[in-house]
């Protein structure tokens, strides 16, 4: 770096001096950054403490500045409160029933099906991406559940001559394998792309042994896999959605036992016994997301729903002047995710 400065100043080479100073600001740059991160580490204590009154402050000043209209975010919570209230026993005017409908509000954010949402609530500004990620989290359960579902289909629906009907699968293993054969592709069409090396897989893993104890999977094993697959990997199937209601009303019913007991969800539960390690890992992300949101928003959420009559029954009419008081009007309400 000093030489090069050197050597422009003795050769008067202005370039050789702009390398020298490019060097120079590009360690500065460097220096820059491992402060910042130092920083960030001896601070993170104090960051993780002060996180909800930051928000709360955060979002209080741009409601109040009508930077933000988080009205129908709002609506969306009134909507899964009055959805709750026909699931539960617990009392309509407590602060669990409103946490415990607001879980149920976010578990119907996770899925990709026809009933989708394309809109996440703007009230989740800062956790879009981590609402996505969840959302490809969940769908790739469901479609890992489906792929251990096929080998049952194609003995239910092939000959012994074709499929090994009593072949001794491990589905830790089948589990592996077809991690393996997406794990070179990203994002959920990892999946549809890769529907003929999956159906092949399962198709020989299913194929009665040859002469020689080879097995090879006839064509017409490996096409009914195949198409099993391409029907039922797409959200807009059937089964799909029938597979993710299910696992959807497994994870909110393990957010609700985490509102009622301290750690993570399915711990020594024996409810929960049977659920598999990613369903209760996903929920256990869920949790922390529910504890951080709510205690930024529940003042919110509880004192609109209130006042919308939510929580008096159904068809209770929405005081709309304290809405207008209390939330201030437009600009945006919500960001795509499209």
């Amino acid at each position: 770096m000093v030489r090069r400065i050197e050597k422009g100043v003795k050769q008067v080479d202005p370039s050789v001096i702009v390398e020298g100073l490019r060097m120079v600001f590009a360690i500065l740059e460097a220096m820059k950054l491992d402060v910042a991160n130092h920083q960030i580490r001896t601070l993170r204590p104090v960051l993780i403490e002060t996180a909800v009154e930051f928000e709360q402050a955060y979002y209080g000043q741009i409601i109040e500045r009508g930077k933000i209209d988080i009205t129908t975010s709002l609506d969306w919570f009134v909507g899964h409160v009055d959805k709750f209230r026909t699931k539960t026993s617990t009392p309509i005017t407590s602060d669990a029933f409103y946490k415990n409908a607001f879980c149920l509000g976010l578990t119907s954010l996770l899925g990709c099906g026809e009933d989708s949402v394309t809109e996440f609530p703007n009230t989740f500004g800062f956790d879009f991406t981590r609402l996505a990620d969840f959302r490809a989290e969940l769908r790739q359960i469901v479609c890992m559940k489906l792929c251990l579902i096929l080998p049952h289909e194609l003995a239910r629906a092939h000959s012994r001559h074709e499929c090994n009907k009593t072949a001794a699968l491990s589905e830790d293993d089948l589990h592996r394998d077809i991690l393996a054969i997406i794990s070179d592709a990203y994002g959920n069409p990892k999946w549809t792309k890769n529907t003929q090396k999956i159906a092949l897989h399962i198709a020989s893993a299913m194929a009665p042994p040859g002469v020689d104890g080879s097995t090879v999977p006839t064509g017409a094993l490996i096409d009914t896999a195949n198409g099993w697959l391409v029907a039922n990997l797409q959200p807009k199937s059937k089964v799909y959605r029938i597979i993710e209601a299910k696992i959807v009303e497994t994870i909110f019913q393990l957010l609700l036992a985490s509102t009622t007991a301290s750690g993570n969800t399915g711990g020594s539960n024996p409810m929960f016994a049977k659920v598999s390690p990613e369903v209760v890992a996903l929920s256990n992300k869920l949790v922390v997301l529910v504890d951080f949101h709510w205690s930024v928003f529940s003042h919110y959420y509880a004192g609109y729903a209130r006042d919308a009559g939510a929580s008096a029954g159904a068809g209770a009419a929405v005081d709309t002047n304290c809405k207008k008081e209390v939330f201030v009007k437009p600009k945006s309400s919500s960001v795509s995710l499209l």
